[in-house]
């Protein structure tokens, strides 16, 4: 994740000079491209995260929290293609000197996480407790929370400033 992460930052260089060169197409140009990045590279490592939990005996996990390592990350493996989306939102943002809708958005994410922990994980208003399996649901839902919002937020400003959907890349 991290090295998916760090090759996302690569965009942070293009973009904010776009912005600085008084060049807001070619920043939305990066952006774009960059939204090819978390398919491209989130896909594969998803599917690396999901088949190495199959295999977490041989890195010497304890034999009684494999299965529950194995459920949590055959859930949640996906949800690399959302932080990868968040990230690549986040800098064509913060390129644009807009950064605290992202702020706003990882705090409401992380208590929407909290929230849907003890909902799912105790079982609370009327959901059955799902222990385990519940907290991987809970950390898949806040990730695609902070994605989808985090590209509202893209949708927002850009439509502000007459960027939006004007070319594909």
């Amino acid at each position: 994740m991290v090295a998916g992460v760090g090759l996302l930052t690569g965009m942070d260089f293009p973009a904010s000079h776009a912005v600085g060169e008084g060049k807001p197409d070619r920043a939305y140009r990066t952006f774009v491209q960059a939204l090819y990045l978390p398919l491209g590279i989130g896909i594969p490592f998803a599917i690396l995260i999901w088949l190495l939990s199959k295999y977490l005996h041989v890195f010497g996990f304890n034999p009684e929290v494999i299965p529950y390592g194995q459920q949590y990350l055959a859930i949640t493996s996906s949800s690399i293609l959302f932080i990868f989306g968040f990230n690549t939102c986040r800098s064509y943002l913060q390129a644009q000197g807009i950064a605290a809708p992202m702020l706003w958005i990882l705090i409401i994410g992380n208590i929407l996480n909290l929230l849907l922990n003890i909902v799912l994980v105790f079982g609370k208003w009327g959901i059955p407790a799902m222990g385990f399996t519940g907290s991987a649901y809970a950390t898949l839902i806040g990730r695609i929370f902070t994605f989808v919002a985090a590209f509202g937020s893209v949708i927002y400003f850009d439509r502000k400033n007459g960027q939006f959907l004007k070319t594909l890349g």
